[in-house]
């Protein structure tokens, strides 16, 4: 039987750990991002992972807190140099954040259309001696198929409770009393 703890909302830097950790933990078993049964390339550098399943090569970049445009720029260059790497793959720029910026949400969502991008948002939940680190895909290009991946599913969950959320919120009404 499953035990249920209390819990709280978390971020990776509040447990002590930071992106080196992070991206090791995801190179340590790739099916973490959520996307699928993955691999580690043998061409990950020191500023990439790179991950593969059958037909498809992911660049991932990963970056704790809120996105930063560097490295949206960052993880499409990876990309565009594993292009030349794995030239017998589909290609797919993955950016793990923990937030995805308001700011720059148009602009991936406007570059989703042209290049195969995924954005993966990680929550992370603390209980009293461990923490969960739930991938939820935040942004993917219509083009590539993520529709069977934990990642997928929990974007569904995610978007449930949001449209929830903003159907009980109360409504404001005004007193046009004088």
């Amino acid at each position: 039987m499953t035990s249920i703890v209390s819990g709280a909302v978390s971020t990776v830097a509040e447990l002590g750990k930071d992106e080196s950790f992070m991206r090791g933990w995801l190179e340590e078993q790739p099916s973490r991002l959520g996307l699928g049964e993955l691999e580690v390339a043998d061409s990950a550098t020191d500023d990439a992972l790179v991950v593969t399943d059958d037909e498809r090569c992911f660049s991932v970049d990963v970056q704790l807190g809120e996105m930063e445009a560097s490295r949206g720029f960052q993880v499409l260059d990876n990309w565009a140099r594993n292009r030349v790497v794995h030239p017998d793959k589909t290609h797919v720029a993955v950016l793990v954040t923990e937030v995805m910026s308001d700011r720059y949400q148009t602009t991936l969502e406007t570059l989703s259309e042209h290049l195969p991008l995924v954005v993966v948002e990680l929550q992370v939940w603390k209980g009293e001696n461990e923490a969960i680190v739930i991938p939820h895909v935040a942004l993917a290009s219509d083009d590539v198929d993520l529709a069977e991946t934990p990642a997928a599913k929990a974007a569904e969950v995610v978007a449930k409770v949001t449209d929830e959320d903003v159907e009980t919120e109360p409504e404001q009404t005004t007193d046009e009393t004088e």
